[in-house]
């Protein structure tokens, strides 16, 4: 495959291809590997995969929860890749590192998610 231009947005791994255009559903269904129970505590949740639902396209994106506690000023985001303003506070987050590398601090409780097996 082709190298991405410069500048370009980075290429974030789906957790499944989207069924063809106009069927119903394409994007809303995580991969079957992705359908266990959440983790009790927020703090369980680290080391877990994960897939995380982005609002702007509407697909799911595999991930693995490296962290949950205080987020970086500036760091806070959102499933769409939204970033919060520096000076807006920000409590404890968890932090997720998606399969093309890509990290982002993120309150899972208000995020689409689909969680992987627990190790």
């Amino acid at each position: 495959s082709a190298a991405p231009e410069p500048g370009a947005a980075p290429m974030l791994a789906p957790c499944a291809l989207p069924l063809p255009e106009g069927r119903i559903g394409a994007h809303d269904i995580p991969p079957p590997r992705f359908r266990e129970a959440a983790p009790r505590t927020p703090s369980d949740a680290v080391g877990r995969l994960l897939c995380v639902r982005w609002p702007a396209d509407g697909r799911w994106y595999q991930a693995e929860v490296l962290a949950f506690g205080p987020c970086p000023p500036g760091r806070a985001g959102g499933g769409s890749g939204a970033q919060l303003a520096p000076q807006q506070p920000v409590g404890d987050l968890h932090h997720v590192l998606y399969a093309d590398g890509e990290d982002e601090w993120l309150d899972l409780g208000s995020e689409a998610v689909a969680w992987g097996p627990a190790e």
